[in-house]
């Protein structure tokens, strides 16, 4: 059993290192706005795919109820992780 949650724990945690590392090569920037919910991730990811943010944010809450602790951790991910648009 327990090896069973650190082997579900090591999946999570290569998850979020790969999208982590995945939107850096994108370039992709949280927004620096007062518009901007949360740390503004979902800003920048429809800024870079040059859609409307309410799409990405209604995805990202599908996203949430159905893998609740895996979106929630990618978020938190690259929230800490992506850096700031000057713009």
């Amino acid at each position: 059993m327990v090896i069973i949650m650190i082997f579900k724990l090591l999946i999570l945690f290569l998850v979020c290192a790969f999208v982590v590392q995945y939107a850096r090569s994108r370039h992709i920037s949280r927004v620096n706005t007062s518009e901007r919910w949360g740390l503004g991730v979902c800003g920048g990811i429809a800024r870079h795919a040059g859609v409307n943010v309410e799409v990405v944010r209604a995805i990202a809450v599908l996203a949430v109820l159905l893998m609740p602790v895996t979106v929630v951790c990618i978020y938190v991910a690259l929230g800490q992780s992506l850096p700031q648009s000057q713009y």
